[in-house]
């Protein structure tokens, strides 16, 4: 793709810029398990956990490979 009005700094502090910093305020969900009613109890815990929107507390994708599912 051609953009032949930035120069490339230009268009990568543009690209920086456009990050937006989403914060949502807290909010109890439902659960997703009753929309997986044959879904496995281990199969739910590693989506729950795969799902927490902080990334600080969602599992990283090294403990998601060690998940008993």
């Amino acid at each position: 793709m051609l953009f032949t009005n930035y120069s490339t700094s230009e268009f990568s502090i543009n690209i920086r810029n456009a990050a937006v910093d989403f914060n949502f305020p807290p909010r109890r969900g439902t659960g997703i398990a009753r929309h997986l009613t044959n879904c496995s109890p281990d199969a739910i815990d590693l989506i729950n956990h795969l799902c927490i929107y902080d990334p600080d507390h969602r599992i990283s994708a090294h403990h998601a490979l060690q998940h008993p599912y």
